[in-house]
């Protein structure tokens, strides 16, 4: 399972992700995207804490094989929130 590692940066924002890709991508195939978001235990810089929970049973060669899809993890900063609605 190899989760590409990234960082999406737009002004002074920064949002480290991880990319994950079908082993094989069929050029006229459609494939999903699971955006994957976690909760404030994962926050931070590091890109590494928001692939501890759940993104391998995604990736999995299994559910892969049946299910190929692009899986995109983006990273919370520390101190933020994902949701404006959040408290």
């Amino acid at each position: 399972m190899v989760f590409e590692k990234a960082t999406v940066t737009e002004g002074a924002a920064s949002i480290p992700y991880r990319l994950f890709r079908p082993r094989v991508i069929e050029k006229d195939r459609k494939y999903p995207l699971i955006l994957f978001l976690r909760e404030a235990g994962e926050r931070g810089e590091e890109n590494e804490a928001q692939l501890r929970h759940g993104l391998a049973r995604f990736a999995s060669p299994e559910v892969q094989a049946e299910h190929p899809s692009f899986i995109l993890a983006p990273q919370c900063p520390t101190g933020e929130t994902i949701s404006p609605l959040a408290f």
